[in-house]
């Protein structure tokens, strides 16, 4: 499934994704040892040591093997991500984007106790209901991440997506998805449905690929026409 074809199609959307998004991070955290569980092929442990990180740990499973790494400078860790992951020290800042939603129902709680035992600071991503993508097993609002995070003593910190939500460089699942998850941050409860909470807002251009999906479906073959901004 995570074939070289799947990460070069990735590889350069996750780059310009990282490269609006990390800065916005450090400027909050300033980490200097940084791990991505699920990293890929390491393009957002490079940007993040383009901006000073002087550890950059990546966690992925042996498909990546095969892969040029986006970095000479990453220590790679291989693991099965559906099983609970090994020591791995602890860091100034933990990064998690758009995984949790490729492993299985019933390892949600586990992976977000195991991010938590890794830093105090947790970038977060994971795809909502109806996002879709290749091997897509547990999508969820935001809602259901933050309160198992919540239940660990971290609160969401909505940084990123007020900085990066118009922005088109940014694919649209981060900007709708992105949360930094802090360890004794303010917890806003998570079923609220209110303003305050960022638990179950779409971005609109995560609606617009929804709809563009939907009619490539019903109308396969026809052109559809451009969204506007």
């Amino acid at each position: 499934m995570y074939s070289k074809l799947f990460y070069a199609a990735q590889r350069a959307g996750s780059m310009r994704s990282a490269r609006a998004i990390l800065p916005i991070v450090f400027a909050h955290v300033r980490p200097q040892a940084v791990i991505d569980v699920g990293c890929g092929v390491g393009t957002w442990l490079d940007v993040a040591g383009q901006l000073g990180a002087d550890r950059i740990v990546g966690v992925e499973g042996r498909w990546v093997e095969n892969n040029r790494l986006a970095s000479p400078l990453i220590d790679m860790r291989y693991a099965d991500l559906e099983e609970p992951l090994p020591d791995l020290g602890r860091y100034d800042l933990a990064i998690c984007m758009e995984v949790a939603e490729h492993l299985s129902r019933g390892r949600g709680e586990s992976l977000v106790r195991e991010l938590c035992g890794l830093s105090d600071q947790v970038l977060f991503s994971a795809a909502i209901v109806w996002q879709g993508g290749i091997g897509h097993l547990n999508e969820r609002m935001q809602s259901y991440w933050a309160s198992l995070f919540a239940a660990n003593g971290y609160g969401a910190c909505d940084i990123v997506r007020p900085a990066v939500w118009t922005n088109g460089t940014v694919s649209y699942w981060y900007r709708q998805n992105c949360l930094l998850y802090v360890k004794g941050a303010p917890i806003v409860a998570p079923q609220s449905l209110d303003r305050r909470h960022p638990g179950r807002f779409v971005n609109p251009w995560c609606v617009v690929e929804l709809f563009q999906r939907a009619r490539r479906l019903a109308l396969p073959g026809q052109p559809l026409p451009e969204p506007l901004d």
